[in-house]
């Protein structure tokens, strides 16, 4: 399931020029439909979701056998680390496919129906590709999470015209980052206890009614310590190799910038901002386990 993270990636890398009404790192949409950027967008959906479909192949599916579709009850699995990245993938996709739809001329209804939808259509046809191989299948459980994070863009763009909830993304290097995964692409993908998926929240719009600068958010975060996926087995790495500590949830409250709300009249800086704006920013952090631990950390990332 960590395979949708690398294809959000390779959706950033190729998506240009995204607009947004509200968000002021972007420009104002077009009046009416411009077909050479709507066919760019098109071109540019279809390519993300091939170099997806490549990239899943190649880290997961090609040394797995295949076999006929079949559905996995995974629910409880990876300690729900794999649907907070199903829930991310999800709403990323839908909210850079709804603005890319509004850079090309099209409306707010049909962007929002079209573009809202694509994360979770984009998610499913992975499911299905899951269904189809050996110590995978499809997860209704997965898909609950990809409806969330789509329908978490769709309602607050159809209610607000913007995004205060944003759902983003953190990795630093764990232990098993360093010793049990061939190299860091690798590792940024499988390791769970590396990841941090945060509920970023303009409390601006919802307590403190501008109060703070509209581009301070309060970030909500989850990850996992000590979680040994069977992944890290196949280069001979066990548990017992790195620490046999229990594995626990970690419950993590910080601060974020949300950078689509920074005024710049530079379209590199501009442009730099849209793209980096799934990431959770670095801040001084307070951290709870699920075994009671409670600890202040000076930056997490």
């Amino acid at each position: 399931m960590k395979r949708i993270v690398i294809g959000f990636c390779f959706f950033c890398l190729i998506v240009t020029n995204s607009i947004h009404g509200q968000e002021r790192i972007y420009g104002p949409f077009p009046d009416s439909l411009v077909k050479h950027r709507l066919y760019t967008t098109i071109g540019v959906e279809t390519a993300f979701l091939g170099l997806t479909h490549y990239a899943a192949y190649k880290l997961w599916y090609e040394e797995a056998n295949s076999r006929s579709f079949h559905f996995s009850g995974n629910a409880e699995d990876y300690l729900l680390m794999d649907k907070a990245a199903h829930a991310f993938a999800a709403y990323q996709e839908s909210y850079h496919a709804y603005f890319a739809l509004r850079w090309s001329g099209v409306n707010h209804e049909k962007a929002l129906w079209y573009g809202g939808m694509t994360g979770l259509l984009f998610q499913t046809y992975l499911e299905v590709v899951d269904g189809f191989y050996e110590g995978y299948g499809f997860s209704g459980s997965d898909m609950l999470a990809n409806a969330l994070g789509s329908f978490l863009f769709v309602g607050q763009q159809k209610t607000w015209e913007e995004q205060p909830l944003k759902i983003k993304f953190s990795f630093y290097p764990s232990v098993y980052s360093r010793q049990a995964y061939q190299n860091g692409i690798e590792s940024l993908f499988e390791d769970y206890n590396a990841q941090t998926y945060w509920l970023s929240i303009n409390t601006n719009k919802f307590i403190l009614k501008d109060k703070l600068p509209d581009w301070l958010n309060i970030a909500i975060g989850y990850s996992t310590n000590n979680y040994f996926t069977a992944s890290q087995g196949k280069y001979g790495v066990g548990l017992s190799d790195i620490g046999s500590e229990e594995a626990t949830r970690e419950f993590i409250f910080s601060l974020d910038i949300d950078f689509a709300k920074i005024d710049t009249k530079s379209k590199f800086l501009r442009f730099v901002l849209r793209h980096l704006n799934f990431i959770k920013f670095p801040f001084p952090a307070l951290q709870l386990d699920s075994n009671g631990n409670f600890s202040v950390k000076g930056v997490y990332f």
